[in-house]
C-alpha cells in the first residue's frame, strides 16, 4: 500500500517518511543478522523460506493429493485472475503484495495444509473480494436493498417518491 501511494502521488518527505516504519527496522535486522551470524534469513529458514518463486511449493508437489492441486491451482489462478481483472487499484497492489508472500513460502509451509492454509488465507478472502467486486456473485441484484425513498422504511416516516409523507398507507 505505502509503494503505491509512493508511485501514484509523490508527496513532501515528511509525509512518505512513516512507510519507512516497517522495513527499515527490518533491514537493520537483516544486516545485523548478516554480520553476526554470516547467514541470510533464507538460509537460516530450515525450508520455511525460499528464493526460488514457488520453489517450495513445486518441492511439495509431489506429496499433494488431488484435491490439494485443484485448491492450489483454484486459489493460485484465481488470485492471478483478481490481479489481471480488479477495477480497484488498492486491492491490485494488496493481492500482489500477498501472491508475492505466497512466493517465498518454503518447502515445509507448502507440504502441511496447517501452516500453508493459514498464510494463503487473505490471499485467498482479498482474491475473492477483487473477484467478486469485478464480476458480482449470483443473486446480488435480488437481495440488495431497495433504496427508493419511501420504501424499507416504517409507513409513519415514509416519504413518497413525490415528497410527500405516507401515513398507514401498506
Amino acid at each position: 500500500i505505502g509503494a503505491r501511494e509512493l508511485v501514484s502521488a509523490p508527496r513532501a518527505p515528511r509525509r512518505w517518511t512513516p512507510l519507512l516504519a516497517v522495513p527499515v527496522p527490518w533491514l537493520v535486522w537483516v544486516g545485523a543478522m548478516r554480520m553476526r551470524l554470516g547467514a541470510w534469513p533464507t538460509e537460516q529458514s530450515d525450508g520455511n523460506l525460499g528464493l526460488v518463486p514457488f520453489g517450495g511449493a513445486w518441492a511439495a508437489a509431489p506429496a499433494w493429493s488431488a484435491g490439494r492441486w485443484g485448491l492450489a491451482a483454484a486459489l493460485l489462478g484465481g488470485a492471478t485472475v483478481a490481479i489481471v481483472s480488479s477495477r480497484d487499484p488498492l486491492l491490485r497492489w494488496v493481492l500482489a503484495g500477498q501472491l508475492l508472500l505466497a512466493a517465498t513460502m518454503g518447502v515445509f509451509v507448502w507440504r502441511q495444509w496447517s501452516a500453508s492454509g493459514r498464510l494463503l488465507l487473505p490471499l485467498a478472502v482479498f482474491a475473492l473480494l477483487a473477484l467478486v467486486e469485478r464480476f458480482g456473485a449470483p443473486g446480488m441484484a435480488d437481495h440488495a436493498p431497495d433504496r427508493r425513498p419511501g420504501v424499507g422504511t416504517r409507513p409513519e416516516i415514509a416519504v413518497a417518491a413525490a415528497g410527500e409523507v405516507s401515513r398507514g398507507s401498506w
